[in-house]
């Protein structure tokens, strides 16, 4: 199983009043990392507990980027204790089966949050 995530942007025609959606960027992420996306994003559902990261799902680019920016700064600390904190990580959310990676799992966190940045006003659908 993976995460298909896409970011569409409403457009509408130029001659007319009709609107239609443009994906302006897809990402895909194995299911694998799932508890990582859950301690690392916080997204709390009423009925579901701590949902991860499709908690973005129907947010617009400039609200979760604050959530992506917080993220990846939280895992990127800078401080002397990084490279000890990212061991940690590699051994509490990498995969036995080799499939996704915290490094990969960071990377589409980023991605998504430069997404955001540059389209803030699209929506994130998740399926």
């Amino acid at each position: 199983m993976s995460y298909d995530i896409s970011f569409e942007v409403e457009y509408k025609e130029v001659h007319g009043d009709d609107t239609f959606n443009r994906t302006v960027a897809e990402f895909n992420h194995t299911y694998n990392l799932s508890k990582f996306f859950r301690d690392f994003l916080n997204f709390e559902d009423e009925g579901l507990g701590n949902v991860g990261i499709n908690g973005f799902y129907g947010m617009f680019g400039k609200n979760a980027w604050f959530v992506l920016n917080n993220a990846v700064r939280t895992f990127n600390q800078s401080d002397i204790n990084h490279d000890w904190f990212k061991d940690w990580a590699e051994k509490e959310y990498n995969p036995e089966n080799g499939h996704g990676s915290v490094d990969t799992a960071m990377k589409l966190l980023t991605d998504m949050m430069n997404t955001c940045k540059e389209y803030p006003t699209s929506v994130i659908k998740i399926y």
